[in-house]
């Protein structure tokens, strides 16, 4: 079966399963249909067979990180959108949101801010 006309949405990457969780349920929740993913290479892989309007990800994985995962996103799925949330403060941070035109929330964000920022992404 090819996948790769099923549109799942959002996906949601985030190496903390309880995060990755709560940001699906309150996506799910809103009426989304949200696919996780624990890894920059596992989200490749889903890449590859799923349409996403909306990629959130977190930054601080092992192996790829979210702004590894950002970049590939926006050079091979330019029309997906990006919102990138960390607990870093780091500055390349800040860097590649300007980069790939992406979003970006600071965790611990509010969950009400999720849901504004990625109806946002999704009316692009």
């Amino acid at each position: 079966m090819n996948c790769k006309n099923e549109s799942k949405e959002i996906l949601v990457v985030d190496d903390c399963p309880e995060m990755r969780a709560v940001m699906i349920d309150v996506l799910k929740e809103e009426g989304y249909i949200v696919i996780g993913a624990e890894s920059g290479d596992d989200a490749m892989k889903l890449l590859r067979d799923l349409t996403f309007k909306v990629l959130v990800t977190d930054v601080d994985m092992p192996g790829m990180n979210g702004l590894e995962l950002a970049r590939y996103v926006k050079k091979e799925y330019p029309d997906t959108e990006i919102l990138i949330v960390t607990g870093s403060h780091e500055l390349c941070v800040a860097e590649t949101v300007k980069e790939v035109g992406a979003e970006f929330m600071q965790k611990p964000f509010c969950l009400s801010a999720l849901i504004e920022t990625v109806r946002m992404l999704i009316g692009k």
